[in-house]
Order: C-alpha cells, then structure tokens, then sequence
C-alpha cells in the first residue's frame, strides 16, 4: 500500500490511541504490527525532518540548530518549506493488513480520526455510501 509521510504520521497517533483499547485479539495484533511498521517510516521521517533543519537553521557552536522561543531559527524559509513539503509528500510503500472496521466498534475515536486512517482501514467503503 502506498501512503504518503503526511499520512502516516497521522496514522501513527491514531493507532498508538488504539493500541490501548481492548480489541478482538486478531485486531489488536494487526494493529500492532500496522503501528510498529509506520512508526518506523516515522522515525525515518523524522531524522530526514532534522536533517533539514540543520540544513537551514543558524547553528550554535556546537553545530546544533539555534531556538528562540522553542522554534528552530531557520534561515531560508521559503527553501526550507519547500523540501520539507516535498518529504511530507513522499510516497512510500508499506506491507500492512487492513483493519476491519467492524472490530473497531468498541474503540473510542473521533470521526475525524477514523478520516486520517480510512485508507487502512477496511469496511469503509460500505458505510459511506
């Protein structure tokens, strides 16, 4: 299945929730193993993301990306922007089994983040319509 970055760091919040909910135990195993195989795209992401900002931040002494206020101090915004949109719309290629949407009945969500992660999900096509 091919999501992109943006997507999966979505997902990845979503199912680290559902991870706590108590779910048939097929469910629960296949969201268990959707969850460990798109944190591990995240945490690609992530020191991809980082790269970045060294890239463009002031550096300190240490060669370390300069804060004010919390927020990296980035010099070219709009240079910075631009890659970083284009990491967030990496495709990537993910081995992951749907969830089936009716073992989700039980588990607290917001439709909002059933949303975020319909594309893994399965059974949705059927209620939307």
């Amino acid at each position: 299945m091919k999501l992109q970055l943006a997507e999966i760091k979505g997902m990845v919040k979503i199912l680290d929730d559902l991870l706590s909910e108590k779910l048939p135990i097929k469910e629960a195993y296949s969201i268990a193993k959707s969850y460990m195989a798109l944190s591990t795209e995240v945490n690609i992401f992530e020191k991809a993301r980082m790269s970045l900002i060294k890239k463009y931040s002031l550096l300190d002494d240490k060669g370390e990306p300069k804060t004010e206020d919390g927020r990296y101090i980035i010099e070219d915004e709009a240079a910075y922007g631009k890659e970083y949109t284009e990491l967030l719309m990496q495709e990537v290629d993910i081995d992951i089994k749907k969830i089936d949407i009716d073992s989700l009945q039980e588990a607290k969500m917001s439709a909002l983040d059933l949303l975020k992660i319909r594309k893994i999900v399965s059974g949705i096509d059927e209620i939307e319509g």
